[in-house]
């Protein structure tokens, strides 16, 4: 499907760029054309013009919708040192939680899932509609979408991205962590005062900290250490006026649990999830000064048993793969959802389809071609390869 001219016209206006900048990207695919219930939208994959990478931009002749992306947040890989440095004044902490950036909107009747890359999640947006649609209803009702947007993290167990469980959201939580007026993230006090006089759920607030003042540094590990404790991922750090950017930190429990993740499919995730979390392990023991062999033999367990696990998988299935459930209203949402997985070219098998209370559960199955393809060859031929 491709876009009508008068939707490109308006997309190179509110970019800031001419049209043929726009039909190149367009060609490249940074620029995704999509439509979700017959409202066209564009996804930006990278920054154009005066738009972030994430943006969304919802089609409405003349007047354009506008969902600006949520910045990357950096990340602190000493504690001591970047604490005092970035921040000017008092410090918010809060829960870092382990799920997927999720903008929630509602725009001409309807609740809109927007996922990170800019992109209207069908099965994202039926489940905010479900569970959270009073909620943002009442907040839009009050804020123009085309001026305000909230932004979340989705977590739980029932989603296609991050499946990791809160006691508080076992299945499919929605947590606000910011909200923006025209692109400016707004005061955490604003934040909490409309979120809550809606209905809306924030992520936990673990303390208010003076990054000078002698305990400030042995408060957070103490905060980290809890969190740890309960395999809970990190924090944010914030200005309570987000007068600077926040910066965020994670625990040692969920940087283990993500190698472990990573190495079930060690040639498709396993590289990006090791390297990068071995890094902020190693200048976390450097920081506390803690002996490497205190997490030695959890690390090596973390990296050698998926491993071995998803090669025992090759060798009696023939492949590898992720399996996971989605529940849906009925058939025709469920449909919905795979076409827009395989308009996005991710590769997904239907492997049930069963009624349950009133809805359908879908049980799916990921492929993960890299580790099948590896492993296979090297248990056919018992070579790995040319050093």
């Amino acid at each position: 499907m491709q876009p009508e001219p008068w939707m490109v016209d308006e997309l190179a206006g509110v970019l800031g760029v001419d049209v043929e900048r726009v039909e190149k990207l367009l060609e490249k695919r940074s620029i995704r054309f999509m439509v979700y219930r017959g409202l066209p939208y564009f996804s930006l994959r990278k920054k154009v013009g005066r738009a972030d990478e994430g943006t969304c931009v919802v089609m409405v002749k003349g007047a354009p919708l506008i969902v600006p992306g949520y910045p990357h947040i950096a990340r602190i890989g000493i504690l001591s040192r970047a604490l005092a440095r970035h921040f000017p004044g008092d410090v918010v902490v809060e829960e870092k939680m382990n799920g997927y950036n999720v903008r929630a909107v509602y725009f001409e009747g309807r609740v809109l899932g927007i996922t990170r890359r800019g992109l209207i999640c069908p099965y994202t947006s039926i489940r905010l509609a479900e569970l959270y649609g009073e909620q943002l209803r009442s907040f839009y009702s009050e804020h123009d979408p085309y001026e305000y947007t909230v932004y979340g993290e989705v977590v739980g167990s029932e989603n296609p991205y991050v499946r990791v469980s809160y006691p508080e959201a076992p299945r499919f939580g929605y947590f606000v962590f910011d909200l923006a007026r025209r692109g400016e993230l707004q005061p955490l006090e604003t934040r909490d005062g409309e979120a809550g006089k809606h209905g809306l759920r924030t992520v936990r607030r673990l303390g208010v900290i003076n990054p000078r003042s002698a305990g400030a540094l042995e408060e957070l590990w103490g905060i980290l250490e809890s969190l740890g404790r309960e395999g809970r991922e990190g924090v944010v750090l914030k200005d309570p006026d987000h007068a600077v950017e926040p910066l965020k930190y994670t625990t040692t429990a969920v940087d283990i649990a993500d190698i472990r993740a990573g190495m079930r499919y060690f040639a498709d995730e396993g590289r990006d999830y090791l390297y990068s979390r071995l890094v902020r392990i190693g200048f976390r023991l450097y920081e506390r000064s803690i002996d490497p062999s205190e997490l030695a033999a959890e690390l090596g367990l973390a990296v050698l048993q998926p491993m071995v696990e998803a090669i025992r998988e090759v060798a009696e299935k023939g492949a590898s793969y992720e399996e996971f459930t989605l529940p849906f209203p009925g058939y025709a949402e469920a449909k919905e959802y795979v076409d827009y997985m395989e308009r996005l070219g991710l590769e997904l098998e239907v492997v049930d389809i069963t009624p349950s209370s009133g809805r359908v559960v879908l049980r799916l199955r990921k492929p993960k071609p890299e580790t099948t393809t590896l492993t296979s060859r090297i248990l056919s031929t018992g070579l790995i390869g040319y050093d």
